[in-house]
């Protein structure tokens, strides 16, 4: 699916054996295969792994728009492709089994500008979903007061911020209304 201010994903699986494949005959591909494993089979032995073959398999992620692969985008960007294929699949497993999942999200603000935050916060609230974020900077979720719980932690506890019980939110980020937060209660 497609997450609104988000860039639309595309992923995919970088395989020099399946492209070798897709490309050449088998028998080709045997011999070439078989070359590198004999190439490096010293190297090999020394590491305990093997360098070459179908278990190398890397997961590539693009924009799918401009094709840049996320490895050569910036670490927003990156963030941002990451966060709209993680968004989708939320929204896909809510619409197959009727619910969504727990979203564990990890700093998911950190690289974002003001305008991507306010799309992060608008496509959770959106999603039939509990979702918890965690954050080191308590200002990029204010906008969220009122429609969250926001906590804090402290002296090896977590204590509600009062910031979020007051309703403070920022100016220019805020989320619909009349959407509540995932995993909490209308106020």
């Amino acid at each position: 699916g497609v997450v609104p201010g988000f860039p639309r994903a595309r992923l995919g699986l970088e395989c020099p054996v399946a492209e070798r494949l897709a490309a050449a005959p088998a028998v080709a591909v045997e011999d070439w295969l078989r070359g590198c494993l004999r190439a490096a089979r010293a190297r090999d032995a020394e590491s305990g792994t093997a360098a070459v073959g179908g278990h190398r398999c890397d997961m590539a992620l693009r924009d799918a728009d401009s094709a840049l692969p996320a490895a050569l985008a910036s670490t927003g960007e990156q963030k941002a492709t990451l966060l709209a294929v993680v968004l989708a699949h939320a929204g896909l497993v809510a619409e197959a089994r009727g619910f969504a999942p727990l979203l564990l999200l990890d700093e998911p603000t950190t690289h974002l500008d003001p305008a991507r935050r306010a799309a992060l916060f608008a496509a959770i609230a959106l999603l039939p979903a509990q979702v918890l974020m965690t954050g080191t900077d308590a200002e990029t979720f204010l906008p969220l007061a009122g429609r969250a719980e926001g906590l804090r932690t402290g002296c090896g506890a977590l204590a509600p911020d009062p910031r979020f019980l007051a309703g403070e939110a920022l100016a220019g980020e805020n989320i619909p209304s009349g959407v509540n937060s995932p995993g909490t209660a209308p106020r």
